[in-house]
């Protein structure tokens, strides 16, 4: 969502070319999606009236009965009418269809199967008929193959099987994998052709194993090896006649479900509801409740307009808490309240947890089961642990005003520590790798909550491990699944996180060890550039960590031709010496556009490719400039050949990668250093960062330029270590020589070397 433009703070232009409408529509917006999100709330929790009827409570003697002045019904709670109708549809008899057809079909593969034998048996080969067996996957002893050769002994197991299935099957055969269903006494049976179903017992049906059983139990004279070659026999013949009918039974379990009546109990008028000096039980509380309700229904029905003061009041309370919540978030983060995006996250995650808090109050289910710290950890991960903290403040005042949780203190203390120790978490750990520690942390917070409720509300040690199985439980799947949406959420939003920059500080990521193999003077010169612009940056309060991994990435376009650069060459071996100044400055150039270029393919977060980009600016690169016009005159020779393509810094973290840059090339190569000439030698180079108007565009303030140069200095006093000679740049050497993109300048009256802009490394 575009908006009127906005400075690098997030806060909305002062020009005056902005028409004040452009300002309507981006602040319009934003209070749009303040109204919704409270609209949100409102409609998962509907204010409900206040209570008609004194405040009762479980175990209260009243010395005064309460008498009902009108008649009305006790429904069931929402548990009760749910174990009520699944009671009821577990009860209702399963429908089974009934296969006439069965028996004969059994009975003729019955006597195909015998038929075969008998012809097989008449050879009196008992290897012949063996295979025969084998074939219909009975696998017949020794024994059982010489018996059937005898025709009698066929014809035994012939009669019994037929008579066996004829019985039977008309009694009903059921799979046993269908079995399962035979739970109730009586089952109901769908003949073909006939509408209504009969019912009979289900302890008449037979499960297959049964089935097979039976029927060789009726040649029980004869050997068991003859009664398991029957079993066999049925169980490959077997054509069950009753089959379990699913579409039928479930209609039939969800019309017992309706059929399950929702009220409990009727109180006619006049009726005491409770009675005097006896203590208010479970049930008493039941018909008060239901009374109070249906006397606000009759007082809503007579007076329209109460349930819209009620809505009312709830709206502008939630406004009220969220509307103070935005100002400060345009105030004290601007940048976050001017981006569309962000707001949409945010909005999201607070509508996810009302959702989940709604299902939480609706069901009964344990408050420490809301889901503050889901909220809370990627808040804190994208932008900053105080701001979490004050969301997760608001979010809590948020929760104990809606009507399950009002004014309940245990839900006011979890949520509270859940995104305290959560925001605080991110704080001290800051790798994604440390999801695990995260939830640890934050369920050790509920734990010492809980002990604490514990304590003050003299719970027993059963209440305690229930409510810290539910927290932990509760922790664990907040950090994980939070943690788990961080690169989404950082995709959505176009931000860069702290633990995503660690990730590509690991100097096994391939483009880092490919510069630290090819270029290694280069990558040296990165990581001492890092170390000098985190301090720095650390000291105005900027991103510190940005910088140092920006800085690691600045130079990668250097792998590509390392050894154009001094860092990488060996000393007094310079290829720019052969080269055209125009060619040279070319390459040195082409450092900043093959990095954006490399970094781009390495899919390289778009902060860090800014300091591939920014760097240097619009830096002239002087000395080969001068070359070209003693070489072809200055008629000859465009500016623009040997200016970088820029853009000019635009964040005070790649300002600041610019000055580090420079500096540390400088220091490498001063000779004798001491405070007072590194003092000089930073406030010369940022003296003429500033004169070439290379800091412009970038949000640093003098009285932060004023704070860096001493940053600088204080650094470089602590880490610096004997070198040559100070040229003030990185590609000089030792004698006047040609060195890409130097400058000279004077430094002594004697003395004359080559400095090279520090934007230029």
């Amino acid at each position: 969502m575009n908006g009127p433009p906005i400075n690098g703070k997030g806060e909305i232009g002062s020009d005056s070319s902005v028409p004040l409408s452009q300002k309507f529509i981006f602040h319009g917006f934003r209070i749009l999606l303040v109204v919704v999100l409270v609209g949100f709330v409102i409609a998962l929790f509907p204010p409900k009236g206040p209570p008609v009827l004194g405040s009762y409570f479980e175990g209260l003697v009243l010395s005064d009965p309460v008498i009902a002045e009108i008649s009305f019904t006790v429904p069931k709670s929402a548990s009760e009418l749910q174990r009520d109708r699944s009671d009821a549809a577990a009860g209702g008899p399963p429908t089974f269809r009934y296969r006439p057809e069965a028996t004969d079909s059994m009975r003729l593969s019955l006597n195909r199967f015998f038929d075969q034998l008998d012809s097989l048996a008449y050879l009196g080969d008992e290897g012949v008929l063996r295979v025969f067996l084998l074939d219909q996957s009975l696998n017949a002893s020794t024994e059982q193959a010489s018996s059937l050769l005898d025709i009698e002994t066929r014809r035994l197991l012939r009669e019994n099987a037929l008579l066996g299935a004829q019985e039977y099957a008309l009694q009903g055969i059921v799979d046993a994998g269908q079995a399962r269903e035979l739970n109730t006494d009586r089952v109901l049976i769908q003949d073909p052709g006939i509408e209504d179903r009969r019912s009979i017992s289900s302890e008449g049906i037979l499960i297959g194993g049964d089935f097979h059983s039976r029927v060789a139990d009726k040649i029980a004279g004869e050997s068991s090896e003859l009664r398991e070659f029957l079993r066999l026999v049925m169980i490959r013949n077997t054509i069950y006649s009753l089959v379990f009918d699913a579409v039928v039974t479930e209609a039939d379990r969800e019309q017992a479900r309706q059929a399950v009546p929702q009220i409990k109990g009727n109180v006619v008028e006049q009726e005491a509801i409770v009675r005097a000096n006896e203590p208010i039980t479970t049930e008493d509380l039941e018909r008060l409740t239901a009374y109070g309700n249906e006397l606000r229904r009759i007082e809503f029905l007579e007076e329209s307009g109460l349930q819209l003061r009620l809505i009312l009041g709830a709206f502008l309370m939630s406004l009220t808490i969220i509307g103070i919540f935005s100002v400060l978030l345009h105030l004290v983060r601007p940048a976050i309240y001017a981006s569309m995006r962000s707001l949409l996250l945010l909005s999201g995650l607070v509508m996810i947890y009302f959702l989940v808090a709604r299902i939480v109050g609706a069901y009964g289910l344990p408050v420490e089961l809301l889901p503050i710290s889901f909220v809370i950890l990627p808040v804190a991960v994208l932008w900053d642990s105080r701001f979490a903290l004050l969301l997760g403040f608001v979010m809590t005042f948020l929760t104990v005003a809606q009507p399950p949780f009002y004014a309940s203190s245990q839900v006011l203390f979890l949520t509270m520590v859940g995104a305290g120790t959560a925001a605080l978490s991110v704080r001290v750990l800051r790798r994604r790798a440390q999801t695990l520690v995260f939830a640890t942390v934050i369920s050790a917070g509920y734990a010492i909550v809980l002990l604490a409720l514990t304590f003050l509300e003299q719970k027993t040690l059963s209440d305690l491990m229930t409510s810290a199985m539910w927290t932990t439980l509760n922790a664990f799947l907040s950090a994980f699944v939070a943690m788990g949406l961080v690169t989404m959420f950082e995709w959505f939003t176009g931000i860069t996180t702290d633990q995503t920059l660690l990730e590509w500080a690991d100097p096994n990521r391939p483009l880092l060890r490919r510069l630290s193999q090819e270029a290694p003077g280069t990558y040296a010169h990165s990581v001492n550039a890092a170390n000098l612009g985190e301090s720095a940056a650390n000291a105005i309060g900027a991103h510190g960590l940005l910088v140092r991994i920006g800085m690691y990435y600045h130079d990668a376009g250097k792998v590509l031709k390392p050894q154009y650069f001094i860092e990488n060459q060996p000393e007094g071996l310079n290829p720019h010496d052969s080269l055209d100044p125009v060619l040279s400055a070319a390459i040195v150039k082409e450092h900043v556009t093959e990095g954006s270029r490399l970094a781009k393919e390495s899919n390289l977060p778009v902060v860090i490719q800014d300091f591939i980009t920014e760097h240097h600016g619009t830096q002239f690169i002087s000395i080969f400039y001068n070359q070209a016009i003693e070489r072809n005159g200055k008629e000859k020779v465009t500016k623009q050949d040997f200016t970088y393509p820029g853009p000019k810094p635009q964040s005070k973290e790649t300002a600041i990668a610019m000055m580090a840059d420079s500096i540390e090339s400088a220091t490498r190569v001063l000779q004798e250093p001491n405070a007072k000439r590194l003092k000089n030698l930073v406030e010369k180079i940022i003296q003429n960062k500033q004169e070439e108007g290379q800091l412009d565009e970038s949000p640093l303030t003098l009285a932060e330029i004023t704070i860096l140069k001493e940053a600088f200095a204080n650094s470089l006093a602590s880490i610096h270590h004997q070198r040559i000679e100070y040229p003030t740049s990185k590609h000089l050497t030792k004698s006047p020589q040609k060195t890409a993109g130097t400058e000279p300048i004077k430094i002594k009256d004697k003395e004359q070397i080559e400095l090279e802009d520090m934007s230029q490394e």
